[in-house]
């Protein structure tokens, strides 16, 4: 009995392995607009504080892709920045995260939640963020 226990455990354990490791995958998300409160943004260097970033991507059928980027002033409403990044896909995670980039390959927008405060982060860098 003790030997099937073993044997059990030494199977099983791959498995664990396997999963923990796992990484989430998105597929790209087409024909939507986003808008999300953003507490902090760092736009190609600049940094900015309370924003209202709003993503827009092409839609399907579109001979082209790309993703639309506007930030507004939360207070004044005042546009800061407008971008359209061609050939660029959004992508959603189930955490809330929101990732604008051309595939795996250069991540070129980054929203993402601050753990400590539980508020919004925006990172915009056209060449890529590392």
């Amino acid at each position: 009995m003790k030997n099937l226990f073993t044997i059990i455990i030494f199977l099983l354990f791959p498995i664990f392995l396997w999963a923990e490791g796992e990484s989430e995958s998105a597929k790209p998300t087409f024909g939507v607009t986003v808008e999300r409160e953003i507490a902090f943004a760092i736009v190609e260097e600049i940094p900015c504080s309370d924003v209202i970033v709003e993503l827009k991507s092409s839609q399907f059928t579109a001979l082209s892709t790309w993703v639309k980027v506007t930030i507004r002033d939360a207070h004044t409403g005042k546009k800061l920045y407008k971008k359209r990044f061609n050939g660029s896909y959004l992508y959603g995670f189930s955490s809330g995260d929101i990732v604008v980039g051309k595939g795996n390959i250069l991540t070129q927008v980054a929203i993402y939640k601050f753990k400590d405060t539980g508020r919004w982060g925006l990172q915009i860098k056209e060449k890529g963020i590392y």
